[in-house]
């Protein structure tokens, strides 16, 4: 999606600079308004396209190394994982909610209060493997505190993602 943005930047911002120039050389800035305009449009949907592509990659770039250091170096705490991506504790929860709803940091939650990544599954390796892994030693249950659906280890007790009920 990014190198896909990146393009269209690519390919809008000389579409721009030509209705730009056309406007200027050809008619003058009163005349060829329209065309001035529509190089303004061009010109700002490259922008917005190139940008959008960059904010991606960077995240991309994030998202890979809180895996490494979450997986790899077993690092939980979030204020570890913000400092060592150099960004805010907000932005480090928002990145890792969304790693979680995913589904790459598969059988994770966080638990607000002692702010730490915490693996119901216990799990230790990449997704797709843990997901071969786990999937034979779970069980999916309701949760009687709030209803929610919650998978645990066959055999042992829980705890809820939403609600943090014993199960």
């Amino acid at each position: 999606m990014a190198v896909i943005l990146i393009i269209v930047a690519f390919i809008l911002a000389p579409i721009s600079l030509y209705f730009l120039l056309e406007a200027f050389f050809t008619y003058g800035l009163p005349l060829g308004m329209d065309e001035f305009i529509c190089g303004l449009l061009f010109l700002t949907l490259a922008f917005m396209a190139a940008t959008m592509g960059r904010k991606i990659i960077k995240r991309g770039k994030r998202f890979a190394e809180y895996k490494y250091l979450i997986i790899t170096q077993k690092i939980t705490s979030i204020e570890s994982l913000a400092t060592s991506n150099g960004v805010s504790v907000d932005v480090a929860l928002r990145d890792l909610h969304k790693m979680i709803e995913d589904g790459t940091l598969f059988g994770a939650r966080i638990d607000t209060q002692t702010n730490e990544i915490i693996f119901t599954n216990a799990m230790t390796m990449p997704q797709s493997e843990a997901k071969i892994t786990t999937l034979s030693k779970t069980e999916i249950v309701n949760c009687s505190g709030c209803g929610a659906s919650v998978t645990k280890a066959k055999g042992s007790s829980g705890c809820c993602d939403y609600c943090g009920t014993v199960i």
